[in-house]
């Protein structure tokens, strides 16, 4: 009997097939992750919410925070924390420091004097 038939089974056609169940192992492991980012919830003080399309923390009314889909918990926890550093330290008042003050200019609409230069 030959040692490489195994029950009408080939070693040879087995070959070809090995690249597709190795295929289809990794989807079904990134299916499994994809599920576990979904559903997991882990406790960052506000409900977390994994969004496909969102591109950074969206916190609405401090209730409930949407996060990009392939941020790990490590950043989520990191962005809660500022978040809530940063609503602490400016309150709910509108001024923020990365909001520029409005300067001194010509209002909307209307030139700039150009009559007095120096000159």
């Amino acid at each position: 009997m030959n040692p490489i038939v195994i029950i009408g089974v080939t070693a040879a056609s087995t070959a070809g097939h090995d690249y597709l169940i190795a295929v289809a192992a990794l989807a079904f492991c990134l299916l499994l992750y994809a599920l576990y980012k979904l559903f997991f919830r882990v406790d960052f003080g506000v409900p977390v919410r994994r969004k496909l399309l969102a591109r950074k923390l969206i916190v609405v009314r401090d209730q409930l925070a949407f996060v990009p889909f392939w941020w790990s918990n490590v950043q989520v926890q990191r962005a809660i924390s500022s978040y809530w550093k940063e609503k602490l330290r400016y309150g709910s008042s509108d001024h923020h420091p990365a909001t520029p003050e409005p300067t001194a200019g010509p209002a909307p609409g209307q030139e700039p004097d150009t009559t007095a230069r120096d000159g």
